[in-house]
């Protein structure tokens, strides 16, 4: 996009300080009293680069909100209402059709130390279109739409794909996202490769592809705010720094408002991790990593509550250590008590699910955990918070790792 283009685009009326350039001095704006929130749609064409029409269409935006979700498999998904009065947009395969892509942001207007106007804003979402509807009236279009997952969930191998033992497995994804459309990656899945090969039947989604075995290896996979697609370990709930604290304390407040609720639904205390190879024709595994929470002292532990098992069974692994390492991941995970934090803070923009938030309640005594997975959040359209959903961290002490009749670091012959 030109510089012409972008002066149309956002009409800033003060400096936009681009969104890599994420510094204190905007972290404290965030929780300043005295800001102006912003927001901004922009519609391209179908390249995500040339811009659809030259315009802010932020004056039609009438509703609308992008839900984040990290156990969704399209992460990012919106949906939207804009003014149509003037007919301007067309629902024409020539005109506004489902081959354009939508980019929303997010920012502030404030006063530096200097008490100079300033202007801050970040893209919070980039989006292919899934419906169009256009109403008699009120002479409204309403829009709803999802991240790029949908290319890869939409495009199914046509043949048998495998990729060789030891294939880097950010150079698989990147194969398999480059074939089906995608062409911007942030990959940091680092040196992780796959084990035996890596066999995908014809008629497999790409998507179910790349998530199966991502997962199978501790990477997370995902369309970022920007439409990259990520490869990243998995953030350990245990030792991850936080990327966001809630503070409740009248002095320091930053969170609007939150309710707290608990279930043990999906605590699992018995993990178990099967490394499967087709070379193993007597067991069928040659890995196995088993989990078990024994702490008397935890709430969780199998003699309290009983045994609660999950079974994971992967091609990918290429060694011992990484079936255990996956198998603490999922016991980590297992040992998140189901505690549900609902909360509404002010819109941040550089929120992503996934990460670690910290709770920081003065009412609580300090043997009350407070750190959470952030699991989903959404952010409305119109000019108010960010309501969030975290799930709470408990400590359930060293678990028992020796798996019954198998060493910790063997394999089986």
């Amino acid at each position: 996009m030109s510089d012409e283009d972008w002066a149309v685009a956002t009409r800033p009326t003060t400096r936009v300080t681009p969104s890599p350039f994420l510094t204190q001095e905007v972290r404290d704006a965030y929780n300043s009293a005295r800001i102006t929130t912003t927001k901004r749609l922009e519609i391209y064409e179908a390249d995500a680069v040339t811009l659809w029409r030259p315009q802010d269409f932020s004056e039609r935006m009438i509703e609308g909100s992008i839900s984040v979700d990290s156990d969704r498999d399209e992460r990012r998904q919106f949906t939207l209402v804009l003014k149509n009065e003037d007919g301007l947009l067309i629902h024409d395969e020539d005109e506004f059709w489902y081959d354009k892509i939508l980019k929303f942001y997010r920012g502030i207007k404030y006063r530096d130390a200097s008490n100079q106007v300033k202007r801050f804003e970040m893209q919070v979402g980039e989006f292919m279109i899934d419906s169009i509807s256009d109403a008699r009236f009120p002479y409204n279009l309403s829009v709803t739409g999802r991240d790029y997952t949908k290319k890869l969930m939409l495009d199914h191998l046509v043949a048998d794909t495998s990729f060789g033992a030891g294939s880097m497995v950010d150079s698989v994804v990147k194969t398999l996202a480059t074939n089906g459309g995608i062409t911007k990656f942030r990959l940091g899945a680092g040196g992780v490769t796959v084990g035996s090969n890596a066999v995908f039947a014809r008629k497999a989604t790409r998507w179910e592809c790349i998530r199966s075995m991502c997962n199978a290896l501790n990477i997370e996979v995902y369309f970022d705010r920007e439409g990259y697609l990520v490869t990243r370990p998995f953030r350990d709930v245990s030792t991850s720094a936080p990327t966001l604290i809630l503070d409740s304390r009248s002095s320091t407040a930053n969170i609007i408002d939150f309710n707290k609720s608990t279930s043990d639904t999906r605590v699992k205390n018995h993990i178990v991790v099967i490394g499967t190879s087709e070379e193993e024709t007597v067991s069928g595994f040659k890995y196995i990593a088993i989990r078990e929470n024994k702490d008397l002292n935890s709430p969780t532990c199998i003699q309290k509550i009983g045994r609660r098992t999950q079974e994971t069974e992967v091609s990918y692994l290429t060694s011992q250590t990484q079936a255990n390492q996956l198998a603490d991941r999922l016991f980590k995970i297992g040992a998140l008590e189901d505690y549900d934090l609902t909360f509404s803070i002010r819109a941040v923009p550089w929120l992503e699910a996934g990460e670690i938030l910290e709770f920081d309640n003065p009412r609580e005594n300090d043997t009350v955990p407070t750190r959470f997975l952030f699991k989903s959040f959404d952010l409305g359209m119109k000019l108010g918070p960010v309501s969030g959903n975290g799930k709470r961290i408990v400590i359930v002490g060293s678990p028992n790792t020796t798996p019954e009749g198998v060493d910790d670091d063997s394999t089986s012959e």
